[in-house]
């Protein structure tokens, strides 16, 4: 009988970075206010346009990069958020990492 060889390779080589997977993807939500304010800190305020409920949207992209031969995932996102109500407004960017075990 052989021995089982073992795998001793430079990981480029073994096609560690070799195998990639690129997922680009268009992203987005909707966020709104279902309930009125309540509790003591919320001023009474009588005029429905000020005490309007909480609403915004977004768009934006998100690329993705699969490593399948380290059970390795790397995202990137960018999110713009507009047609904002009673509240503020902007951009997001993030960052990802997940490792299987």
């Amino acid at each position: 009988m052989r021995p089982l060889a073992t795998n001793r390779c430079n990981p480029s080589a073994c096609g560690l970075f070799v195998t990639l997977l690129a997922e680009p993807r268009i992203r987005g939500y909707s966020q709104w206010q279902v309930d009125a304010d309540s509790g003591a800190d919320v001023p009474q305020i009588r005029n429905e346009l000020l005490n309007a409920g909480d609403e915004v949207l977004s768009v934006g992209l998100q690329a993705g990069l699969t490593f399948p031969t380290i059970k390795a995932n790397l995202n990137f996102s960018y999110m713009w958020e507009f047609r904002a109500e009673a509240r503020f407004d902007g951009e997001w960017l993030g960052m990802s990492l997940a490792k299987g075990f």
